[in-house]
């Protein structure tokens, strides 16, 4: 199997090498049995770290649904509606499983549901033929 090789901007290659040099610190000092001394600077910042979206959600959501509905609204429903969607684009289970973070595939299963979308790709599967253009075979006989 051959490397795979991702395009990187500058800025997520700058993280990248933060966290990269702040797990080699680790690793040489959990060899040298300090202990943990390295700093958590790398996992903070845009690319790494907690960050809470919840005012810029909830002002999305104003401005966008209707206020029954959008005091309801919350990030978790991005979330699932994109992974719903990506599964009903025909997006490979296991491949939409991975980019979750789901562990068991029976959680991303979960997000399956029947639709108007699936129903309209359903229909239109050709049916069996039938009329002039069949060609029928004799049965054959069970005993002989």
């Amino acid at each position: 199997m051959g490397d795979t090789v991702s395009p990187l901007s500058p800025r997520a290659r700058e993280a990248l090498d933060r966290v990269l040099a702040w797990h080699e610190i680790e690793r040489r000092e959990k060899a040298a049995g300090l202990g943990r001394l390295a700093p958590s600077e790398p996992y903070a910042g845009p690319i790494f770290g907690v960050h809470n979206y919840k005012k810029q959600v909830r002002k999305a959501a104003r401005a966008a649904l209707p206020s029954e509905l959008a005091e309801r609204f919350c990030a978790a429903h991005l979330r699932s509606a994109r992974i719903t969607h990506l599964i009903e684009l025909g997006a490979n289970l296991l491949g939409v499983q991975y980019a979750a973070g789901h562990k068991q595939l029976s959680t991303t299963s979960k997000y399956v549901r029947p639709g108007f979308r699936a129903a309209v790709e359903a229909m239109a599967v050709d049916a069996p033929p039938t009329g002039e253009n069949v060609i029928q075979f004799p049965k054959r006989s069970v005993n002989g």
